[in-house]
């Protein structure tokens, strides 16, 4: 959500020509989060889950536990 807000914003601050805040403040009213922001969002992010993954390869070997061999 705060993510398609950041979208929204970026897209009003884009308006050419415009003193951004002045524009921002004359039109509040009509400042709206659309399903095009959202959208925009789900592009930009990257779910916590995939953001650092590593994998580690253990250097333990069969022999080095208990004698067992493999």
């Amino acid at each position: 959500m705060q993510e398609a807000g950041m979208v929204a914003m970026r897209r009003y601050l884009s308006f050419e020509g415009e003193n951004h805040l002045d524009f921002i403040l004359a039109h509040s009213e009509q400042l709206q989060i659309t399903m095009e922001d959202f959208l925009a969002a789900l592009r930009e992010i990257e779910p916590t889950a995939t953001r650092e993954f590593y994998t580690e390869r253990s250097t333990v070997k069969w022999h080095h536990i208990g004698d067992c061999t493999g």
